[in-house]
């Protein structure tokens, strides 16, 4: 069976600095949190964030 692979954009608060965007795939939302809590750094090549200078990010499911 084909995992089914859904569109998630992740948005990054910091405190001093703008926020940042990026739309990532993955099977569910809690398979997102995971990718960000076990990094330093989380993105792709175009949107790299690093993780210390995070103060709260929301994911939201983009259809």
């Amino acid at each position: 069976m084909k995992e089914v692979k859904k569109n998630f954009k992740v948005i990054f608060y910091f405190d001093n600095e703008n926020t940042r965007g990026l739309v990532v795939q993955a099977a569910n939302r809690n398979e997102v949190i995971q990718d960000i809590e076990s990094s330093k750094w989380y993105g792709d090549d175009d949107v790299r964030v690093n993780l210390v200078n995070v103060t709260h990010y929301k994911i939201r499911e983009v259809r």
